[in-house]
Formats: structure tokens, C-alpha cells, sequence
């Protein structure tokens, strides 16, 4: 994942970006009247116009020396229908945004002022029945109104229960695709105990319980996770009561490569892990600075690793390092299988990573993944 800087590269026919050593994409080009054309994945992170993965074009307004939209702007997916509008000003959200489901039927809508959501956020279901109104100010956002699938009102005027389930997005250590959420609403605020739980995909579909919530006044007091999970990479936070949405992404002008590991997040979910395994085991890091590493693993068809080894280093390693970053390494036993003619095959990865070291601090950007055989 790489950041771009248009100013650097913005020409009169298509804009082209290195990803890769021998990788070219083109991720924007000029558009009408004197807008620029962008190329996204279902995440906004910029992708090559022709890759797989993308699903959003955006024609927007932008100011190439400050990198920032300034404007008006439209998303379109893949059928041609807006999936969402807005305005910036100077790379601030301004004004009434309006999010559409690929058959037109609005998803969401809210008002923002100096970049923040102001006043009533309203979610709707796909059929167009109300789901969700949410009242922001600039200290808290509210819970307002809440309707179930069949229209019925469970909280009004924000007192009520909330019993909602919503879609996980991404590569999932867990495995899981949906979660649901009930809780008592008070005052417009979480309140008492919350349950979240994991939806099985199942004919019939069971709630498997991840964590118990404690809130006082809307304020998170306790929290209790299943023994199950806490092993687990689990961002808590992204497991809320309303819709995730991710058209902020785009802002940050950030790119993938065209590759399913970058897609699903696999790599960066396996950067995720390494940080915080060597938060754990900080002591055993020798030096500050940059260290890159490159190892190979032999995958099975089935995603499992028969092998794991670290191949190379950017310096030489006292023994307990090296013993660290292999146990790093063999904490890792599943990536996605490669593939060849439809079929899935038995493969060798070979994966770099950067790993920065700064006192306390550790940053591990995702990582690279190169298949011999398959994609």
C-alpha cells in the first residue's frame, strides 16, 4: 500500500504510478471539465483503472498543489449509478453527503460542517425502509430513531433497544462475515449491558457471543471478552452499532496493488500481527531503526503452511532476534491459498516486510507477498 502525491505526476493524458519494480497502474486521469478521474477498490484505496477489484470511479474537483478535493465530487459503481455525492472545500467535508445501494436506492445521508457530521445521520435499509437516525453534535453523536428489517420501532426519540446486525469487511482472523449488536438505548446513549456476538452462515443462522459491554451515560465502563476470541486480532472499535463506511479513505490518496492479498486486507492483516507480537517481545529487539526482512513459506491448496523459514535480513541478528522473528513468523499458519487454472494449488510465498523501531513504537506497513506459481 503506497501513498501518491498527484502533483508529482499529474500530466495531460493518463497518470501512471509505480507499485511495484516492473508493476505500472493507472489509478487517475483527467475527466470532463477539468475534473480528474479517480480509480478505487470497494475500500476507496486507489486502484489500476483495469484491475479486478475496482468498483468506484469518482469525478471530482481537486486541487493538485495541495492534494486535496476542493469541490464538488460524484462516485459511480461498476453499473454506472452514483453511489455518492458531496462537496469539499479545501479537503474539508462540507455540506450534504448522499450515499446510494448500486440500484439507486439511497443508503445513507448526513450534513457535514468543517469536515465533521452535523445534525441528523440517516441510514436506510436496501428496500428503502428507515434503519438508523443518528443526531451528531460536536461533543457526541445520538441515537435517535432505530427500526428493525420489518419496520418495527425499537427505539424512538432515543429510548428504546437496539438488535442489529451488520457486515464485516475484510480479511478476519476469526472468519466470521456478520456481527449483531443489542443494548439498551438511554437518553439517546448506550446504556447497562451490550452484547456483540458473531453471526455462523448457517441455514439457520446462530449468534456466537464475543463480548459483554458494560455503559454508564453512554460511557464504556467494562468490557468482557470470550476466552475464545482473545487471541484473536480483533479491532473492537469497528464493531458498532451503525453502518462502517469508508468513503474517507479516499482522502488519504492511498493505493493497492491488484493482487487478492491486498484486496482482502490479508497482508496488512498479517503486518497487524507481527506489530503486536513484537509490542509483546520488544525487549528482544536489539537496535532501533529500519530492519527488513524476507522469508518463504510452503503453502498447502488448503491456505495451511507446511514450512515457514527466514530467508534474509538488512543486518546481521543476535541470536535471540533471530529466534523472536521466526517465532513471529511461525505464528502465521494460514494465507490464502494461490491459484492456477481455477484450481487451487500447493505453493511457495515469498513475503518482505519493513519493521520500524522507534523506543516503544513499531511500525510494520503491510507487507509484500510474491506467489511462485499462482496469484
Amino acid at each position: 500500500m503506497k501513498y501518491l502525491f498527484l502533483a508529482l505526476f499529474i500530466c495531460l493524458g493518463s497518470v501512471k504510478t509505480t507499485f511495484a519494480q516492473d508493476a505500472v497502474a493507472t489509478v487517475f486521469e483527467k475527466g470532463p471539465n477539468n475534473t480528474i478521474r479517480f480509480y478505487y477498490d470497494y475500500e476507496y484505496y486507489l486502484v489500476d483503472k483495469n484491475c479486478e477489484f475496482k468498483t468506484i470511479e469518482r469525478v471530482a474537483e481537486f486541487d493538485i498543489p495541495t492534494n486535496k478535493f476542493n469541490g464538488q465530487f460524484r462516485d459511480f459503481a461498476s453499473n454506472g449509478r452514483t453511489v455518492l455525492s458531496g462537496n469539499y472545500v479545501k479537503g474539508s467535508k462540507e455540506g450534504d453527503f448522499i450515499a446510494y445501494y448500486p440500484d439507486g436506492t439511497q443508503k445513507w445521508q448526513a450534513t457535514f460542517v468543517n469536515n465533521q457530521p452535523q445534525g441528523p445521520i440517516k441510514y436506510y435499509y436496501p428496500d428503502g425502509k428507515p434503519m438508523l437516525e443518528l443526531i451528531a453534535d460536536n461533543a457526541n453523536t445520538y441515537i435517535k430513531q432505530y427500526w428493525d428489517k420489518e419496520g418495527n420501532q425499537d427505539v424512538k426519540d432515543g429510548e428504546g433497544q437496539i438488535d442489529i446486525t451488520l457486515p464485516i469487511i475484510g480479511f478476519t482472523e476469526h472468519g466470521y462475515t456478520k456481527y449483531k449488536t443489542t443494548g439498551k438505548v438511554k437518553d439517546g446513549l448506550p446504556d447497562d449491558i451490550w452484547n456483540t456476538s458473531f453471526i455462523t452462515e448457517d441455514k439457520k443462522p446462530r449468534a456466537i457471543l464475543l463480548m459483554i459491554s458494560t455503559y454508564e451515560n453512554g460511557q464504556l465502563r467494562a468490557r468482557e471478552i470470550n476466552d475464545y476470541f482473545t487471541d484473536m486480532l480483533i479491532d473492537y472499535n469497528t464493531l458498532s452499532f451503525s453502518p462502517i463506511e469508508a468513503f474517507h479513505i479516499a482522502e488519504l490518496l492511498q493505493s493497492k496493488n491488484c493482487t487478492f492479498d491486498e484486496h482482502t486486507g490479508f497482508n496488512s492483516f498479517i503486518a497487524k500481527k507481527f506489530t503486536r507480537f513484537l509490542i509483546d517481545n520488544r525487549k528482544y529487539v536489539d537496535e532501533e531503526g529500519t530492519i527488513a526482512l524476507n522469508y518463504t513459506a510452503r503453502v498447502a491448496k488448503t491456505g495451511l503452511v507446511f514450512t515457514s523459514t527466514l530467508t534474509e535480513s538488512s543486518r546481521e541478528l543476535s541470536r535471540n532476534e533471530r529466534l523472536m522473528f521466526e517465532r513471529m513468523i511461525d505464528q502465521i499458519q494460514y494465507y490464502l491459498p494461490s491459484y492456477l487454472d481455477n484450481k487451487s494449488i500447493d505453493d511457495r510465498l515469498n513475503i518482505s516486510l519493513q519493521i520500524y523501531i522507534s523506543g516503544d513504537k513499531i511500525v510494520i506497513p503491510p507487507v509484500q507477498i510474491v506467489r511462485e506459481k499462482g496469484f
